[in-house]
């Protein structure tokens, strides 16, 4: 373990990714020892690490590229004229009424039986 800690802390995490595979890349790791996030160029003997403790790696998903969009239309400048007569209402029409059935003078048919 001597000979380790001279490494970087990059190293360490070459290693993890060279054991772990491509879920562990080294660009998206992030090494924790109590509470410090380890810093790249810093040798791993700066951090005094206790070999019966324990060093936490959290790895960060790759951000998916931005999806491509058509270019949007320019935008329409619009301006708002004013007028100095307000404006006449609506001009409303009757709703359109449809006759009702008429009921009680149908011929009732007698029952058969």
């Amino acid at each position: 373990m001597a000979n380790s800690l001279l490494a970087q802390v990059k190293t360490l995490k070459e290693r993890i990714h060279t054991l772990k595979g491509g879920d562990y890349p080294v660009e998206g790791q992030k090494l924790i020892y109590s509470g410090k996030i380890l810093v790249d160029e810093t040798a791993l003997k700066e951090y005094s690490i206790d070999e019966s403790k324990f060093i936490v790696v959290m790895v960060s998903k790759p951000k998916p590229p931005p999806p491509v969009s058509a270019a949007a239309p320019p935008a329409v400048a619009t301006t708002k004229t004013e007028s100095s007569t307000p404006a006449a209402p609506a001009a409303t029409t009757p709703a359109a009424t449809t006759p009702k059935p008429e009921t009680g003078n149908a011929p009732s048919t007698p029952a058969t039986g």
